[in-house]
């Protein structure tokens, strides 16, 4: 079974990329040399993704992000780094987590598929995941989910300036197989229950005035950060215009 995606690049060629799986077994090795064979039009990489616990993020960096030129001088790069950030779609600099001298353009490679293009496609074997409207506190009872489970959040702002229209997306990842004590979610959800639990209880009041201060610096850090979140943001959209 496969899932394929194609990537444009900025000279006008295009990649291929390919996540193979074989249900029946449990290894497998192809080398380089015998796919390129088989493929027959160029350069072939095999490799096993890293370990992850959200291959389709790990898969879909490589479609989005475009990487920033190396051997440029501080003026050129500079130079470099603007004119990719005024594309469509384009929106931080960020260093990879692989190689920390390499630097990409988040959602820099978006503009370079023609419009209404299909990005990817799979063998019939592979089954589409079920998607469901629902109000986010069912959706968390429904499933079991805790805050410890958060794997991924992120915030984006969508602004329509002519007709002084604001929106923030919140887009949230849980993974039962994740269990994050030291996340900023799951202390605040800590505090919360335990000062519900002394509130019912009738628990002293320097123990209650304990448990409220300590929700408050959690919650003032998480405000701060989604603040954070929104200023840089608004600094993409300047830089853009």
């Amino acid at each position: 079974e496969y899932v394929k995606a194609i990537e444009p690049q900025e000279r006008g060629a295009w990649h291929f990329h390919l996540l193979v799986k074989f249900p029946l077994m449990k290894k497998v090795y192809i080398p380089n040399s015998l796919y390129a064979a088989i493929w027959g039009h160029g350069i072939v990489n095999v490799k096993r993704p890293d370990r992850t616990d959200n291959i389709g993020a790990y898969f879909t960096s490589y479609l989005t992000n475009l990487e920033v030129e190396e051997g440029l001088t501080v003026e050129e790069e500079e130079e470099h780094v603007s004119e990719l950030l005024q594309a469509p779609g384009a929106r931080t600099v960020e260093v990879t987590k692989s190689d920390e001298s390499k630097r990409v353009i988040k959602g820099g490679r978006l503009h370079l598929y023609p419009r209404g293009m299909q990005l990817y496609n799979k063998s019939k074997g592979i089954k589409m995941p079920l998607r469901k409207d629902s109000k986010w506190r069912k959706a968390v009872r429904k499933y079991g989910l805790k805050p410890q489970h958060l794997a991924l959040r992120k915030s984006l702002l969508i602004e329509d300036v002519e007709n002084e229209f604001q929106n923030v997306l919140i887009i949230e990842q849980y993974n039962r197989n994740v269990w994050k004590e030291d996340s900023i979610l799951a202390k605040r959800q800590f505090y919360l229950e335990r000062l519900e639990k002394a509130e019912k209880e009738g628990a002293e009041t320097w123990y209650l005035a304990f448990m409220r201060y300590e929700l408050d610096q959690i919650e003032n850090k998480y405000a701060r950060l989604e603040e954070i979140e929104e200023l840089q943001q608004k600094n993409k959209e300047l830089v853009r215009n």
